[in-house]
Formats: structure tokens, C-alpha cells, sequence
């Protein structure tokens, strides 16, 4: 089927799209499993001065982002996931006001507690976020790349005061890059249609299958820390470090057998699971 950006969205494709947009697209707009992930890593982290006022500045950070990368991906989205962005037919007014209030308030609360490293760090995770929202996400590989950083950040923030005592916290940081990386090459995939339309195809230099096998890889490489971790070979911890294993092989096998959407929320889930390990040891 062949789509004309300059016709698809005219007055009758909006009130089309806009009628099927309500109170769950903007639920969904949230990103609800990732801002509960950051609540809990920071309330079962490292302890650090500052720390609430710093989990509050990363959620207000991540909420605008959020916000902008709907606005940002407005029209691509009406057709790689119709009806779920609540940003589509809302005027850049009220775009910019949800989405720089957050961002407002980040900057105040990253002032505030600038003696602090990670408070250092919030203006430039949020300059991150506004390129690969204008930019960035176009490029091939750079976008992936930048929001799997902007994850691995997020956990080294909430447990840099430990890193020196508890080497195993490594493997956090490093599932959170890698396991984020292989979910965005997937989503690369179930985005395929809507980015060539509007020349944003981000998977341009690697074929679906190549991008298969890269997320393949990049879930290994994400459990190399978790090798011979003393801390864990006893209780519970010993339980959720099996399940980890468990859940990569369950992760590879669903990239081969599900659909990308499948496989991108499958990923999502087992992130979500290996640094719950957080609250074990």
C-alpha cells in the first residue's frame, strides 16, 4: 500500500486517528513500567544523599522525553502503532508546555543538588534526549545506541555510591545497556514501515535478520558479569540470578519465534526482571 504523507493525514485521517486516541494512549504515553523502574532502583539502591529529590529530577526528565519523542514521532506513529499516540492532533502549544514543564523541573532539582555527580549529569541526559528525539533516533545505530546509554545512566545513578563495594552491581549496568539495545534493534524492526515512509529508517545499514542476530549477541554479552558472583551463590539471589539465565535463552528464542512486538515486549519484561535482582542482594 502506498502512503502520501501529504494526504494520509489530512481532516479526515486526524479525525480518524483522534477518535481512537483517549485516557489509555495517554496512560500508555507515560511509560509506566519505566518510571516504576526507576522508583525502585532508587528506593532499593545505593543510599546517597539527595536521593528522592534525584529520582524525582530523572522521572521529570524521562516524562518530557517521553512527551517530545511522541511529538517528535507523531506521523510515524499513525502508522506503525495507530491510534496510540495522544500527541497527534495537539497543537505544538500545548506539545511544548507538557513537554518542557518536566524539563523545568529537572533543571531546578539538578541545581540544587549540583554539588552531586549525577546531578552534574541530568543537563546532559536530557541534551541526549532532545537530539535523539530530533535527530539521533534517525540515525542508523547512533539512536539505538544513545537510549541504551541513557539506561545504563539512569541505573549507574542510583547505585554509584556502591560500585566501589559491590562489583556485582556491574551486572545491573551492563544488563540495562545491553538488554535496551537488543529491545531497540527490535523495535528498528516493528518500526520498519512507518520510518521508510517518512526516511527514518534507523535499520538501514543491518537487514532484519542481521538485526536479529545482533540482539541475540547483545543478550549474551549482557549476563558476562554475572559469571562467578560470590554474592549470589547462595538464597535467594542464587533463585533470580538461575532465572536470568533462564530468561536470556526464553529472550533469544522469542526474537526467532514471536513477531517484533512480541519480542519487544518480552525483552522489556525480562529488563524488568533482571534489576528487580537489585532488591536480592
Amino acid at each position: 500500500m502506498h502512503y502520501n504523507k501529504d494526504t494520509e493525514f489530512g481532516p479526515s485521517g486526524e479525525e480518524q486517528v483522534s477518535s481512537s486516541i483517549g485516557i489509555w494512549a495517554w496512560f500508555r504515553s507515560l511509560r509506566m513500567p519505566n518510571l516504576l523502574m526507576v522508583v525502585l532502583l532508587f528506593a532499593f539502591g545505593a543510599e546517597q544523599a539527595g536521593a528522592q529529590e534525584l529520582c524525582l529530577a530523572v522521572l521529570l526528565g524521562m516524562l518530557g522525553g517521553n512527551w517530545h519523542n511522541d511529538w517528535c514521532d507523531k506521523q510515524a506513529d499513525a502508522i506503525n502503532r495507530p491510534g496510540t499516540n495522544p500527541l497527534h492532533n495537539k497543537t505544538g502549544r500545548v506539545a511544548f508546555l507538557l513537554i518542557l514543564s518536566p524539563w523545568i523541573g529537572t533543571m531546578v532539582l539538578s541545581l540544587v543538588w549540583w554539588q552531586f555527580l549525577p546531578a552534574k549529569l541530568l543537563p546532559v541526559m536530557l541534551a541526549l534526549t532532545f537530539a535523539y528525539n530530533k535527530k539521533l533516533q534517525h540515525i542508523p545505530l547512533v539512536g539505538n545506541l544513545s537510549i541504551a546509554v541513557l539506561i545504563a545512566l539512569t541505573v549507574w545513578m542510583a547505585l554509584r555510591p556502591d560500585l566501589n563495594q559491590r562489583t556485582d552491581y556491574f551486572l545491573f549496568i551492563n544488563l540495562a545497556f545491553w538488554t535496551t539495545l537488543a529491545r531497540e534493534w527490535i523495535k528498528t524492526i516493528q518500526d520498519r514501515k512507518g520510518d521508510v515512509i517518512f526516511k527514518r529508517n534507523t535499520g538501514a545499514l543491518l537487514t532484519d535478520l542481521q538485526l536479529r542476530i545482533a540482539a541475540s549477541a547483545a543478550l549474551v554479552i549482557a549476563l558476562v558479569p554475572g559469571y562467578g558472583l560470590e554474592s549470589m551463590e547462595k538464597g535467594p539471589a542464587n533463585f533470580w540470578l538461575w532465572g536470568v539465565w533462564l530468561g536470556a535463552f526464553l529472550s533469544v528464542v522469542a526474537l526467532w519465534k514471536l513477531s517484533a512486538k512480541q519480542s519487544s515486549l518480552a525483552l522489556k519484561v525480562y529488563m524488568l526482571y533482571g534489576l528487580m535482582g537489585i532488591l536480592l542482594i
